[in-house]
């Protein structure tokens, strides 16, 4: 656990050690649509402004970076397919 309480996953990416936040299911506080914090990130990752729409791998390193639950690989599939930009 981290020095402010927010609970951290060791992630190894690319061969480099990165402590990043385990992201909770609960909803996003104050957002003008109701979103988990995980859909929240991942929106984030996916739909920039300078880039909108990121493809696939891009996103998904970026998610991995990021944060951390469970489900993330399953989750970043259903919500990419779901995406109807993409």
């Amino acid at each position: 656990m981290a020095p402010d309480g927010v609970l951290e996953r060791t992630v190894v990416y690319q061969g480099e050690v990165l402590e990043v936040p385990c992201m909770p299911d609960m909803q996003v506080p104050g957002e003008p649509q109701p979103m988990t914090w995980r859909v929240w990130l991942f929106l984030h990752c996916h739909e920039t402004f300078m880039q909108p729409h990121r493809k696939a791998g891009a996103t998904f390193q970026l998610l991995r970076r990021a944060g951390w639950w469970p489900t993330l690989s399953a989750d970043f599939n259903a919500w990419l397919n779901a995406c109807e930009d993409c």
